[in-house]
């Protein structure tokens, strides 16, 4: 029986170490498949134009090409056409340009006879300057790969090389081919002609190889999925999945679950247009046609490889319908998604025991949460722009997180890492839904070193990143590493990029008396920023006294700074990026406002907070509300119409909600009516009776409570003032114009 029993261990240990090695091989393969794929041969789109289409009547046609210079140009003429066109008022054998601009022969190229001379002059370079000999002759004029040269039957008379420049333009721009040569003898053939191989690199089908390699990318993904879930079933679990708010939650729909949803799809209507609905449904509508996605406006159409898929799935949104309503469908769904993965996240772990079993406690986070999230949202979440979408998965991320973490399981935190990757080649600010994933990392890495040693710990981490390959095949299925090089050529040929430290101009949008800058999109950010400092205040105090934060709290911060960090690396520095944040910064929000009075309590004792830093601490708050609502009511693309008090900082009647005394004023109102209800609670409960586990000494301070309190009576004004007075100016232009009252009809 010893030999058996040796023989069964035997095998059970082979058998496992079969698996880690099989799991190893299969998430490999997913992490090489995703890093070849960039570099996958694709087949490249290569037009060609031919003018004229009767040489025997050549007619100047429009020619206007998006990446403005060809790849290749050939274009050939006789003496004949120089003499013919010498008859004419311009005397224009051919040109790329209208030649009467002023760029014609620096940008363009124009061959012209004047006087009976023939000069050739392309991008300022002069290749020709003669009397064309009589007789038979033949010119030619070609160019590629920076070299451009000019001969006459075979004999060469100009060129400009510059081929070891790779970013020296030497080919002509095209805007048209024209030519003042009326007509030529149906027996002159090809006398005049011109091919151009134009520019559509970025046009491209994924070859046999590329296609094999994504199909092999996915199926070895869903691999090392199905084999970590098979690992991680192998290892004790931890705490049972959150139960919601309860055993009433079961029975009814909590209020806020139907209030926040509502007041969504009343904004779907209301919500001004942003900057960028029509630019970027127009990039989206034009991938379809031009075979990839590409700058539609501006920088020569560059390719926005990898930032791509977003923009399929948006095209392919506009079958459905192209009205400002229908475009914002996807922003309303991600955002209803967004609010109950946020339900979902904070229903556990989030509070202080002291507040999670007061009777109010949760009622008091849904509320907050509620303001908080509908307060950073509604600016900048609903519209075309992707950052609704990023913010979705960042949330998502945090709670896939935090759920390995609390249940000590890989899988999730290998989803984490999916989604996360997915968001970051939606688009630059995507790179923000990776910060869940890195503030946990530290207890990740700590997961795998309990899980696991030896080849299962590399295994399982091999597991864990190989999701992050779905990236890959989103971003290069149909595009190429070159295709993003090229963008970048493009781009930094006609314009300079931002860096991480022009960080400063996102800000100094957010403070312009701007669309860019009114005041709710100031309000949940500048209180975000604020509640950030103070917490890491909170977090040093508790590190030293050794007192033990929230797991969620400390999660929910850590991310949301780390988002606001990985901002830094967008190219560009509007505010609208702070939607990428609308679903990391109500998480921690409603869970610091909630838990702050009874952390500080915790944190200071019986000695409690010293006046200044009280003072410091109240002034802060009531500073930043102040300055939130300095900003105007103004919005981009909506012109105001109806609008009350357009471009004014918000006030009703003699109150300004910019003003710092109306806060101070606010602040002592609500302090007073939390210590009359404190007052009144006690007298219930009986004099000396403490039934309630906050009474006594443990019960925060009435002006630590104020300051949340306060913050939401901030946040649910800043709500009901945008709401308010986007609904008043509906009501106000139905019967005339205004584009909420034209969406509501």
């Amino acid at each position: 029986m010893t030999g058996d029993g040796a023989t069964a261990a035997d095998t059970t240990a082979g058998n496992r170490r079969g698996i880690l090695v099989g799991a190893l091989v299969a998430a490999l393969v997913a992490v090489g498949a995703a890093v070849l794929l960039p570099v996958a041969p694709v087949q490249m789109s290569m037009p060609t134009v031919n003018w004229p289409q009767d040489p025997a009547t050549p007619r100047s046609t429009m020619l206007e090409l998006t990446n403005q210079t060809p790849l290749s140009v050939d274009v050939r003429f006789s003496c004949s056409v120089v003499a013919a066109a010498g008859g004419t008022s311009d005397g224009v054998v051919f040109a790329t340009m209208v030649p009467t601009q002023p760029t014609a022969t620096t940008e363009g190229m124009v061959a012209q006879v004047r006087d009976g001379r023939l000069t050739v002059t392309a991008r300022g370079e002069q290749l020709v300057d003669e009397v064309p000999p009589a007789g038979n002759c033949s010119y030619a004029l070609t160019g590629a790969d920076g070299v451009l040269t000019a001969t006459r039957d075979g004999d060469r008379l100009g060129s400009v090389d510059r081929s070891d420049r790779p970013d020296a333009i030497v080919l002509p721009d095209v805007d048209v081919l024209a030519t003042s040569v009326p007509s030529l003898s149906p027996a002159a053939g090809d006398e005049l002609r011109a091919e151009l191989v134009v520019d559509d690199q970025f046009n491209t089908t994924p070859g046999v190889l590329k296609q094999l390699l994504v199909g092999v990318l996915l199926l070895a993904v869903a691999a090392s999925f199905l084999l970590l879930r098979r690992l991680d079933l192998r290892v004790p679990g931890g705490p049972a999945p959150p139960a919601g708010d309860g055993p009433r939650s079961r029975r009814r729909v909590p209020v806020i679950d139907v209030l926040v949803p509502a007041t969504m799809v009343l904004w779907l209507f209301l919500a001004p247009m942003s900057d960028d609905d029509g630019y970027y449904a127009a990039m989206a509508r034009n991938a379809s046609s031009e075979g990839y996605v590409g700058n539609y406006y501006q920088l020569l159409n560059q390719s926005f490889t990898p930032f791509t898929w977003f923009y399929r799935v948006l095209d392919w949104w506009q079958n459905v319908g192209d009205s400002p309503v229908v475009l914002r469908v996807p922003a309303l769904v991600v955002g209803l998604l967004s609010w109950f993965v946020l339900r979902r996240f904070t229903a556990r772990d989030g509070l202080p025991s002291a507040v999670a079993g007061h009777r109010w406690g949760p009622a008091a986070l849904r509320l907050t949460l509620a303001a908080a999230f509908l307060a950073w949202w509604l600016p900048y979440g609903m519209g075309v722009r992707p950052e609704a979408l990023v913010g979705g998965f960042a949330v998502l991320s945090l709670l896939l997180v935090a759920t390995g973490l609390r249940r000590r399981r890989l899988t999730p935190l290998a989803c984490a890492f999916a989604v996360s990757s997915l968001a970051a080649v939606c688009h630059p600010t995507g790179f923000v839904a990776l910060a869940p994933v890195l503030a946990g990392l530290p207890a990740t890495i700590e997961l795998l070193r309990q899980h696991s040693r030896g080849l299962g710990r590399w295994t399982r981490a091999a597991l864990l990143l190989a999701p992050g390959a779905l990236a890959s095949a989103v971003a290069f299925s149909d595009g190429t590493l070159h295709d993003f090089i090229r963008g970048q050529e493009i781009f930094l040929s006609i314009q300079e990029q931002n860096d991480w430290y022009d960080e400063y101009q996102r800000y100094d949008f957010l403070f312009r008396p701007i669309a860019m800058g009114s005041y709710a999109r100031r309000a949940a950010v500048l209180l975000g920023l604020l509640c950030l400092a103070w917490y890491l205040l909170v977090a040093v105090a508790a590190r030293v006294r050794r007192y033990e934060l929230p797991p969620a709290l400390v999660l929910a911060a850590h991310s949301l700074g780390l988002g606001f960090l990985l901002l830094w690396i967008t190219p560009s520095k509007w505010t609208h990026h702070f939607g990428a944040l609308s679903g990391l910064g109500p998480a921690f929000l409603a869970l610091f406002l909630v838990s702050a009075p009874v952390l500080v309590q915790a944190l200071t004792g019986r000695d409690g907070i010293r006046w200044p830093a009280a003072v410091a601490g109240v002034g802060s708050f009531l500073v930043v509300f102040a300055l939130a609502f300095h900003g105007p009511n103004d919005w981009a693309y909506s012109w105001l119409l109806g609008m009350p008090h357009p471009l004014d900082p918000p006030y009703v009647a003699f109150i300004s909600f910019d003003s710092l005394a109306v806060w101070v004023v606010g602040f002592g109102l609500v302090a007073a009516a939390l210590g009359w209800l404190r007052r009144r609670a006690a007298r219930g409960r009986g004099t000396g009776q403490q039934t309630d586990r906050d009474a006594g000494d443990a019960r925060p301070a009435v002006w630590l409570q104020a300051v949340p309190a306060l913050a939401l009576v901030f946040l649910l004004l800043t709500n009901g003032y945008l709401l308010g007075s986007f609904s008043y100016a509906a009501l106000r232009t139905l019967d005339t114009y205004s584009p909420q009252a034209d969406a509501l009809q």
